[in-house]
């Protein structure tokens, strides 16, 4: 199932909205990360960030780290990489990169591994 920004998971039992799982199983970005993800993908440094979101830079650099952490990379070069092997990003004719409007990024330990 694909989810898009604004599809919430919600906890069957107690139908309450559950954290960073959507019912897809990946990582689902708020709509707060996601702008930051956006940001990121523009080439936007921490500080650029925060101004235009007007935001704290800590606040930005605690985004940045929860993106991170659930796609399991340490760096915006890795992250750029994941979100287009997940369609999470394209390359746009001018040979830059745009979301896809995706949010939810699974994690490199659940992504297929080719079997040899």
């Amino acid at each position: 199932m694909a989810c898009t920004l604004g599809g919430h998971a919600v906890d069957e039992d107690s139908q309450k909205p559950r954290k960073k799982r959507c019912r897809c199983g990946a990582g689902h970005l708020t709509s707060r990360r996601f702008e930051v993800f956006q940001s990121i993908v523009d080439g936007l440094r921490a500080r650029e960030i925060a101004e235009a979101l007007y935001i704290t830079v800590d606040t930005v650099n605690t985004h940045i780290r929860a993106i991170y952490h659930l796609a399991e990379v340490n760096s915006r070069e890795d992250l750029l990489k994941v979100g287009l092997a997940q369609g999470l990003l394209h390359v746009t004719p001018d040979s830059s990169l745009k979301t896809t409007g995706k949010a939810c990024i699974w994690p490199r330990s659940h992504w297929p591994r080719p079997s040899f």
